[in-house]
């Protein structure tokens, strides 16, 4: 969510095996255009804890100062 001035990127993780997961980090990347129509790429690493018992759910928030309005892709890599 763009504020004017920061961007809150909120991520989520579910859990939906029968077992606990070692889910400490994932490297989010991010593909955006700024206010004049430039690609940009924008990296995160996002920290969820330890580890994700079976079933659970892990939410975390990051705060940025660019505009993500105008994302265009969003990828995922699990760093454990």
């Amino acid at each position: 969510t763009w504020d004017g001035s920061n961007t809150e990127f909120i991520s989520v993780v579910k859990n939906t095996t029968n077992e606990t997961k070692e889910i400490s980090r994932v490297k989010v990347t991010i593909l955006y255009e700024d206010e004049n129509k430039n690609e940009k790429t924008q990296e995160l690493l996002i920290y969820f804890g330890d580890s994700i018992p079976a079933g659970e759910v892990r939410t975390s928030s990051t705060i940025i100062d660019i505009n993500l309005s105008h994302t265009q892709k969003v990828e995922y890599e699990i760093l454990k």
